[in-house]
């Protein structure tokens, strides 16, 4: 009977130990950045703790092409100006004050780093101008680009959901940009894929709302029916508004995911700088990333970890990678 039990036991803790090992599959050529794989240890009180608001200066900064193409960006300077800059780029209908955001702020800031949260348009009050002459998608990283040359100093890079997008097309595409080191976190590359799960894909229902809202007189001079625009506040998705901007662009749904999935992998390819793709394998928005793109660029590393979408375990994953 003993004997059974010590089994049973012995049993018990291989599968807890294995469960343990299994909360991070990971893949990197970069030592420093699976070393803090390995240790990372994180409960998701300590991962998702409220931090409180931060007193950022904001700066406003304007496209030399035309005088109504601008944005913002949210920055509090750091105490080593030897450090890198960190530049946020936050989730969509995220902003400097979001918890997930402040959380990152405020450690990179406690050790020196002087921080800068690229604002979207139409978050915390900002906006596109109705006369704004482009016509700007979520996914655009134009700001981002003005706002690197502006600072004109080595940054670290970290994108959430489609700020990660952002990032990465940047990334992929820009030369002789000072980049130390990268994060992308719930990296939302598959484009087609919320759409997969239905009703789940709601979540971005709020968000969308507010960038519409915002930007609806912008919108809506850029050729986007009222109609249209309204059709997607009342029924919050954004099933519909990409069903909109794929009619503008004078494309199926189907050839638009495509279309960006294909250069999002080309950008995979082409990225010089250290980066780290971290996602939740519970997440329903994340297919995980192109794993074999990654393993085919020795700058690339990812980590899978045990949460869902836009969870806090990511900053831990930062901070032990990127904080002395």
């Amino acid at each position: 009977m003993k004997l059974v039990i010590s089994i049973a036991l012995m049993a018990v803790v291989c599968i807890l130990y294995v469960h343990k090992q299994q909360k991070i599959m990971y893949y990197s050529q970069n030592t420093k950045i699976v070393t803090a794989i390995k240790k990372l240890r994180y409960t998701n009180k300590q991962a998702n703790k409220k931090v409180d608001k931060i007193q950022y200066s904001r700066v406003k900064l304007t496209h030399q092409e035309d005088e109504f193409d601008y944005f913002y960006y949210d920055y509090i300077s750091g105490s080593d100006s030897s450090k890198p800059t960190v530049v946020i780029l936050p989730f969509l209908g995220g902003h400097s004050q979001s918890n997930l955001i402040r959380s990152v702020v405020k450690r990179f800031n406690d050790q020196g780093h002087s921080v800068a949260v690229l604002l979207q348009r139409g978050s915390m009050g900002t906006s596109n101008h109705p006369n704004q002459q482009k016509f700007r998608q979520v996914s655009d990283y134009e700001d981002l680009q003005l706002l690197l040359s502006t600072l004109n100093r080595e940054v670290i890079l970290i994108g959430y959901s489609v700020g990660a997008y952002q990032m990465i097309r940047f990334l992929g595409k820009a030369s002789n940009i000072k980049v130390h080191s990268a994060f992308a976190c719930y990296f939302l590359w598959d484009q087609s894929h919320p759409f997969k799960v239905g009703h789940k894909a709601d979540i971005f229902g709020s968000s969308i709302v507010q960038h519409v809202s915002s930007n609806f007189i912008y919108l809506q001079n850029h050729g986007i029916s009222p109609e249209s625009l309204q059709k997607v506040i009342d029924e919050k998705s954004m099933v519909v508004y990409d069903s909109i901007l794929s009619s503008k662009l004078n494309m199926s749904k189907t050839n638009m995911y495509q279309e960006r999935n294909d250069e999002i992998k080309q950008c995979l390819q082409n990225i010089k700088c250290e980066c780290l793709f971290v996602w939740g394998k519970k997440d329903v928005l994340t297919p995980g990333v192109p794993v074999d793109y990654i393993k085919g660029n020795e700058k690339l590393s990812y980590a899978a970890v045990n949460c869902g979408h836009l969870d806090g375990i990511a900053n831990e994953l930062i901070y032990k990678v990127a904080l002395k």
